[in-house]
């Protein structure tokens, strides 16, 4: 009461003339304001401190993205793997390159938080029934599945000609058939590129190679990433890249085709060609595992 007595003289409150219901409402009022005050604080500290972790993971990312091709192909050197272990795990090659990896490893020896970026925020696999799920539906070459009919859209003329092949294509499922047409956006976005990085020759050669090698550089990529994150069992790794070796040869006959079978389907992704460079890194320089191995 001492301390309340205190307060109301203060606050010139403590008069016969002052309700009570007055001096029970004042303490009570400062009392949220004070919580109100704190709790905008801590949110605010937390705020920063959340927005700091960002940008230093945003920072690793970008600056070892940049290293991974400023210090070239990273070799292992595994004795421990054969020439046809090591030809299988170089499906994966151009992603573990792109982010900094080894080509000739099962383990590439990413740096965890750009590994972390890239399974848990790219692919939303934090654990290992997200892993399984993941590599389950890479398995399947999801790209190549909606490739004939992006490839029948692009080739025939008019947009509504268009769109009427990509909807029966994907039997009128919205969310499918919006994903499609956004490939096929990017296929018309990136096409003049594709031809003028040599990585298709014509509309022919790009029906061709298709985009299997870019189903099967991510299955084989992604394994790896899962066994390196602990969520998948080595032997259950070799089964993926055997299955992704087994894809890569189904439409491509040489590591050339590969690659560009690889960056062909990633244009679809994003629209872009701009690996390029790495992939003749890799069909030259002499260290690189496509060099070394015949396909």
């Amino acid at each position: 009461m001492e301390i309340l007595n205190r307060f109301y003289e203060l606050l010139g409150l403590n008069t016969p003339d002052t309700p009570m219901y007055v001096k029970i409402m004042v303490p009570v009022v400062f009392a949220v304001t004070a919580i109100v005050f704190t709790l905008y604080i801590y949110n605010f500290v937390k705020n920063i401190a959340k927005g700091t972790k960002s940008l230093v993971k945003c920072t690793v990312n970008i600056t070892s993205g940049l290293m991974s091709v400023a210090r070239g192909i990273r070799i292992s050197k595994d004795q421990t793997l054969t020439d046809s272990q090591i030809r299988r795990i170089a499906i994966g090659a151009l992603y573990a390159y792109q982010q900094g990896g080894y080509v000739d490893a099962l383990k590439m020896d990413i740096n965890p938080i750009r590994l972390n970026t890239v399974l848990g925020d790219w692919w939303g696999i934090n654990n290992r029934e997200d892993a399984l799920n993941t590599l389950q539906y890479l398995s399947q070459g999801a790209y190549s599945i909606v490739f004939p009919a992006i490839y029948k859209a692009f080739t025939t003329v008019g947009v509504l000609n268009q769109k009427t092949i990509i909807t029966e294509s994907t039997g009128g499922d919205d969310e499918l058939c919006t994903a499609t047409w956004d490939k096929l956006k990017n296929l018309k976005r990136s096409y003049d590129g594709l031809v003028a990085n040599g990585i298709v020759k014509d509309k022919d050669d790009m029906e061709r190679i298709g985009v299997m090698g870019w189903d099967a550089g991510r299955l084989n990529f992604i394994a790896r990433a899962c066994l390196e994150k602990g969520y998948i069992s080595e032997q259950e790794c070799w089964q993926y890249i055997d299955r992704a070796d087994d894809m890569a040869h189904i439409s491509t006959h040489s590591w050339r085709d590969f690659a560009n079978s690889y960056m062909l389907g990633r244009a679809l992704w994003n629209g872009e060609t701009n690996m390029s460079a790495l992939a003749e890194d890799l069909l030259s320089k002499p260290e690189s595992p496509w060099v070394m191995l015949k396909w």
